[in-house]
């Protein structure tokens, strides 16, 4: 995760439009435990610090008033749920945002911003070695999700579950038979080969697929690759103890052939499996798939930062 933010931040500042940037930073009290400190929020701060982009922290403003619970930043005041802000916690953190740019234009009153490509000719090296973003990535949502559907075996369906009058569809390939397999194609041709400036290429990719966890009535996904590719066969527990239904990127490392050719395209199998403790059902529903590039992953661990850094973990989608 925090390679991509890396690269992220890359592409941003290198687009020919020149965005101003502002990094904002949520935080969740009961997520994590009330800690003020050992956040992902400290790292990616040192990141966004490292490219000289301003960023907003509402732990920062608000972890007092939080933690000595004042009426009006009251958790229930705040959050509709462990993670997740209330329109109140939308209205603080906007505010926040207003004073921000409000301290930048006062700023410009006083000592006007230089104009030209200057800080674009000034772009650092990558923090993490070779670190540069990919030429291209994929990422398949929706309708687009299925153009990557090669076969569906067994009782695989095409279902939107979004309450009656959604404003947001949450369509994705439903199956609840143990054995049921989803075949998916990974298009290799896009990310790789991936030149870095170092000029280096990867022959291996990241695969995300965002899998819905819930309380109940789920299963566990077994991954495996087959074809011009190769990756660690993987079970996903989609059973958590959260009563909230959400999707979750999981994340597969995948080996492609050497010499790929249209004759040896990747394959990505899910297959349905019960789960370690039975729920009810056992439903795994595949909604996204995303394929990126990130070379020099170590050990397979996409989220390993520093050898003393603990970030182990599933990305909420």
């Amino acid at each position: 995760m925090r390679r991509g933010f890396e690269r992220l931040l890359r592409k941003l500042l290198r687009l020919r439009s020149e965005p101003a940037l502002l990094v904002l930073h949520w935080w969740a009290p009961l997520y994590f435990q009330s800690s003020f400190w050992n956040v992902a929020e400290d790292e990616l701060d040192v990141i966004a610090s490292y490219y000289r982009v301003q960023s907003i922290s509402f732990r920062d403003a608000f972890y007092v008033p939080i933690m000595a619970d004042r009426p009006g930043f009251r958790l229930e005041d705040i959050f509709c749920d462990i993670v997740h802000p209330n329109a109140v916690g939308h209205r603080l953190f906007a505010e926040l945002v207003v004073l921000q740019l409000q301290e930048v234009l006062a700023g410009l009153l006083l000592a006007p911003a230089a104009t030209g490509g200057t800080w674009l000719q000034a772009m650092p090296p990558p923090l993490f070695l070779g670190n540069e973003a990919a030429g291209q990535a994929i990422c398949l949502k929706g309708n687009a999700l299925l153009s990557a559907v090669v076969s569906a075996k067994g009782e695989w369906k095409w279902v939107d579950e979004a309450r009656e009058g959604a404003q947001q569809a949450k369509w994705g390939m439903l199956s609840t038979q143990a054995g049921d397999e989803l075949l998916l194609r990974i298009d290799h041709n896009s990310p790789l080969p991936a030149q870095g400036d170092s000029g280096a290429s990867s022959s291996s990719v990241v695969v995300g697929l965002g899998l819905l966890k819930s309380y109940k009535d789920v299963g566990a996904a077994a991954v495996g690759c087959s074809g011009g590719c190769s990756c660690n066969q993987t079970r996903f527990e989609l059973l958590h103890d959260q009563q909230v239904s959400q999707v979750y990127w999981f994340y597969v490392f995948v080996t492609l052939s050497s010499q790929p050719t249209s004759a040896q395209d990747c394959y990505m199998s899910v297959t349905v499996e019960s789960a370690i403790v039975p729920n009810g059902v056992n439903k795994v529903k595949v909604t996204s798939l995303m394929v990126s590039e990130d070379d020099r992953a170590e050990n397979g661990n996409m989220f390993t930062v520093l050898k003393s850094t603990d970030a182990e973990g599933n990305n909420s989608g």
